[in-house]
């Protein structure tokens, strides 16, 4: 991430804070999730983890997923915020350019929360095989 992106990003990490223990959460992460689906295309690489990234910010959001730490969640929560915001370090509007930040904090989110996106996965992967039985 560039200076700008940072700076953008560690505001992100401030709301988010904020927005932690709202009752909105979930409701804020379908919002994002529709948004990004719109703009799919702009995120091919990344596609698959920032889904995970929405998936695993609704099941700690529902309190169906608790095995994550605080930090991960202001993180994953930091991006979407990010993402959402149309005026962040290059605005939305800007053609094809206002999504090149939003993917490289995904970029960055994903890359720093491997692990813990790994275990959100082999959680998801069990929870689904258990439902198939």
């Amino acid at each position: 991430m560039n200076k700008r992106e940072k700076k953008s990003y560690a505001k992100a990490l401030e709301s988010a804070e904020k927005l932690l223990g709202s009752e909105n959460l979930d409701q804020f992460i379908e919002k994002a999730e529709a948004r990004a689906t719109r703009h799919v295309e702009r995120f091919s690489e990344l596609w698959v983890s920032i889904q995970t990234i929405l998936e695993m910010g609704k099941a700690w959001a529902r309190r169906e997923y608790k095995n994550v730490p605080k930090k991960t969640m202001l993180s994953v929560l930091a991006a979407i915020i990010y993402f959402v915001n149309p005026f962040d370090a290059i605005p939305d509007f800007l053609a094809s350019f206002g999504f090149l930040d939003d993917a490289a904090v995904f970029a960055f989110v994903i890359h720093s929360l491997r692990g813990d996106l790994q275990k959100f996965r082999e959680w998801q992967n069990q929870k689904n095989t258990a439902m198939e039985e």
